[in-house]
Order: structure tokens, then C-alpha cells, then sequence
């Protein structure tokens, strides 16, 4: 069995709230129909959001334990997101994050808000290298059990009271802790619908700025091979491309190619001809 290539990118940020989120970014080398990953941490209720970002298209996947998941029906592309909240550990004292940095990532970024006081061990020290006062790169192949606190300012009603009773530190750690149980409880509910939508609303923000930057670049022999195919109903083999355009055909294949780099095209072997498939239309 042999070993698929992969480039996998992790980047976690603790937010102003405590809350872990895992943002994970491979790219495959070859084409796949699945892939197994390993995810750095496990995720709340197992609940995971997969997509290809070619196409923005949701992929299947299963949970083959905490923190083990295989992804389905990959297909022709090979850029896969998978996001998801991480399952932090409340204690009376901090909060920890459980991050285990498998040797095959390439890289993976730790950053966390300016409220979030990050407690890492010596030994963890030791193989953290900080970019910023936020920002951390993990070095991999090593397990990190992140300890933080949540700084939260005081009101001075709440200032007075601690002045006249010590015993009010206690009530209201005692309070913090059960409104982040509660918080973590309801991620499913809100939080999490709000994540997505709000990942969804940028992406697509993002893309259409994309297809405008790349349909102001292409070339007059690729606007003309993109109404090709999509008069000939979504795709057309490179043969008769090179019969109607009447180009060398070196030209018309470095255009080909051009567009395929570009998301706009994907080369298929149909009978050891090629089929050029229309996969973005910059005009919708």
C-alpha cells in the first residue's frame, strides 16, 4: 500500500472566549478517491465541516475515532479545508488545549488572542518557536498540552466587592467557569451555524473577487477555448479545440494549461485523448 503525498498546514487560534478553533489546509499530490488525517486535536461532539476548495463543495467523511477521520470522494480536486472547534479542558485553575503535531504536518501556527495568557511548560517552551506575542510554530512531532487563562476585565462594582470580601474570588471563578461550560454546551446550537456562515459568506466574497482578477488576465486564446466549451455544452476534447482555433499545437496546449493552473479548466483522459471540462464559469 503506498503512501499518498500530502501537504498539510494547521493553524489554531484560541479566541478572546477560550474557544479553540482548528483550521487544517492539505494539498494532495496525486488524485485520490480518500484520504485518512490525523487531526492535531479532538473536536467538540465530532463535529467537523470538510470541503474541497475548488469548488466549495461539503465532502463526506468518518469519524474512525477522537481524532482520526477518513475523507471521501476527494475526486480531481487537491486543495481540502477541514475546520472544526477543539475540546479545551476546564480546570479550577487554567484551561488546556491537547495538541499532538504529527511529523507529517508541514507546518502548524499557534495564535491566540490578546486577553488569552498562554502557561507553556519547559519543555514545550523548548520546541515553540515565537513569531509574535500571539504567534507560535509548533515543531512537529511532538505532543503540547497548552495551558491558558482567559484575562476578563472588572467592573467596579465587581472591584468593590472584591475589596470587601476575598471570598468573592472564588464565586466569581466559580461563575467564569460554569458560563464557559455553558458556552461550550451551546456551540451546536449557535456558534457553530454562525462559524460556518460566516466562513461561507467570506469565501464566497473571496472567490468572486478572484474570478474577476482572473477573467481581467486571461489571454484572447483562452476567453476563446472557455466559449468553445461552454457552446459545446461543458467540455471538448483538445482535437477539435485545435480544428476550430487553427493554432499550433503547442499554443493551444500551454493555453490549456494556463487555465488548469488558473481553476478554470481540468484536463480529463478519455481514450488517450484529452477532454478539457469547463470547472468555473467566470461569467455567473
Amino acid at each position: 500500500m503506498t503512501t499518498l503525498l500530502l501537504t498539510i498546514m494547521v493553524l489554531i487560534n484560541i479566541t478572546s472566549g477560550g474557544l479553540p478553533i482548528v483550521n487544517m489546509y492539505i494539498t494532495l499530490h496525486e488524485p485520490a478517491y480518500l484520504i485518512n488525517v490525523t487531526l492535531p486535536t479532538s473536536p467538540i461532539d465530532k463535529m467537523i465541516y470538510v470541503r474541497d476548495q475548488c469548488n466549495g463543495n461539503t465532502l463526506p467523511y468518518t469519524m474512525l475515532n477522537s481524532d482520526y477521520i477518513q475523507i471521501l470522494n476527494v475526486g480531481n480536486c487537491s486543495k481540502i479545508e477541514i475546520s472544526y472547534i477543539a475540546m479545551p479542558n476546564i480546570t479550577n485553575t487554567s484551561i488546556g488545549l491537547t495538541i499532538n503535531v504529527k511529523s507529517t504536518y508541514n507546518n502548524t501556527i499557534l495564535t491566540w488572542s490578546k486577553n488569552i495568557v498562554i502557561i507553556p511548560t519547559e519543555n514545550e517552551i523548548y520546541y515553540m518557536k515565537f513569531i509574535s506575542q500571539q504567534t507560535a510554530q509548533l515543531e512537529k512531532g511532538h505532543k503540547y498540552y497548552i495551558r491558558y487563562l482567559i484575562l476578563l476585565p472588572l467592573s467596579e462594582s465587581t472591584k468593590n466587592i472584591q475589596a470587601k470580601k476575598s471570598s468573592g474570588n472564588s464565586e466569581e471563578k466559580s461563575a467564569l467557569y460554569i458560563i464557559l461550560i455553558i458556552l461550550l454546551a451551546t456551540i451546536d446550537v449557535v456558534l457553530w451555524p454562525l462559524f460556518i456562515k460566516t466562513r461561507r459568506i467570506r469565501r464566497k466574497t473571496k472567490e468572486k473577487s478572484e474570478e474577476i482578477s482572473i477573467s481581467e488576465e486571461l489571454s484572447e486564446v483562452e476567453k476563446r477555448i472557455v466559449e468553445i466549451i461552454k457552446e459545446r455544452g461543458g467540455s471538448v476534447l483538445q482535437s477539435e479545440l485545435y480544428k476550430i482555433l487553427g493554432i499550433p499545437r503547442t499554443t493551444l496546449w500551454r493555453a490549456v494549461k494556463r487555465l488548469e493552473e488558473k481553476g478554470i479548466v481540468r484536463i480529463e483522459k478519455v481514450n488517450r485523448l484529452n477532454k478539457i471540462v469547463l470547472v468555473k464559469d467566470l461569467e455567473k
